[in-house]
């Protein structure tokens, strides 16, 4: 759906879908839980704190900025949408690679797009993997994509303070915020990977029900456990992943699963797991090393060589 904005073109595909999931369906620690139930209550009781109580004489729009943040694959998109289920809206799903353009100044219009649609509309407006919007503004700007940047920024600034829009960020940082856009916020929900008791939670929801009756044997109480020990350091998202890989390994077999089946994906994958997070670590050592150099003034600048004289 292309938006416009007065005589500006916003060059953006934005989508108004039903929310997909509902509180249900989703594995959080009590404490992710209680915060996300109280976020929707908060929603909830804004007509009666800014209309009934009067309190939009002393801030006339009531703001609803929401801010998720923790690490990928913990939950973070599925409640976006369970809070939107809750308020019986639609949700718009988009991130910094929907907004950001090729041509100079459209980004910020293609912003005004996003919360023109969500106003128009009363949905919640949620952004995906949204570091990149709520960086710190640079203040020594030397290149014209920096100045984009904090005109980007600028631009969803001053929409957040105008807009009656209930808007959710998704975040993996909160190191690099700009102090502008936290005292914006009104909640703050902390995502965890889950606990032991979590993932067997998550994998007995995860193995489809229709399995048993066709004749699947289910996991007893001892075989869940080893599973969630195989996945520990796991998030949601990959304990998923691998009850698929589980699932596609039997069907490979033209037989119904096994706990057998589920143990060899869950370790496959958990073998990647530790390869992909052993490079990780030692990407952020040399980067910690470069910096500690740098600091020290250990590296010098070496004359490029001229060749052919």
């Amino acid at each position: 759906m292309k938006q416009q904005q007065g005589e500006d073109k916003a060059s953006i595909n934005l989508k108004l879908e039903t929310p997909r999931y509902k509180m249900g369906q989703i594995e959080l620690d009590k404490k992710t839980r209680k915060s996300i139930e109280e976020t929707i209550l908060l929603v909830r009781k804004q007509g009666l704190i800014y209309d009934e109580w009067g309190f939009k004489e002393v801030d006339g729009i009531a703001k609803t900025i929401i801010n998720f943040h923790g690490k990928p694959g913990t939950g973070k998109t599925m409640s976006a949408h369970i809070i939107a289920d809750a308020l019986d809206k639609k949700i718009i799903n988009s991130n910094y690679a929907d907004i950001e353009s090729k041509y100079v100044g459209d980004a910020p219009k293609n912003l005004v797009a996003a919360f023109d649609l969500a106003q128009k509309h009363d949905a919640v407006l949620f952004f995906d993997e949204a570091d990149s919007f709520l960086g710190k503004r640079i203040s020594n700007v030397t290149q014209g994509s920096e100045q984009a940047m904090n005109a980007l920024r600028s631009e969803l600034l001053k929409l957040l303070e105008d807009r009656p829009v209930i808007v959710i960020f998704a975040t993996n940082l909160l190191d690099n915020y700009d102090k502008a856009f936290h005292s914006r916020i009104l909640q703050s929900v902390e995502f965890k990977l889950p606990n032991k008791k979590q993932r067997i939670a998550i994998i007995k929801k995860h193995i489809p029900a229709k399995l048993y009756e066709k004749g699947a044997k289910e996991l007893d109480e001892d075989e869940l456990e080893k599973l969630s020990e195989i996945a520990d350091g796991f998030s949601g998202r990959e304990i998923k992943n691998s009850v698929l890989n589980g699932l596609i390994k039997a069907a490979k077999e033209d037989t119904l699963p096994t706990f057998l089946h589920f143990k060899k994906a869950f370790k496959k994958y958990k073998e990647e797991f530790d390869k992909s997070h052993e490079s990780e670590n030692k990407r952020k050592e040399l980067g910690n090393q470069v910096r500690k150099n740098l600091k020290k003034g250990n590296y010098k600048m070496v004359k490029e060589k001229k060749y052919g004289k």
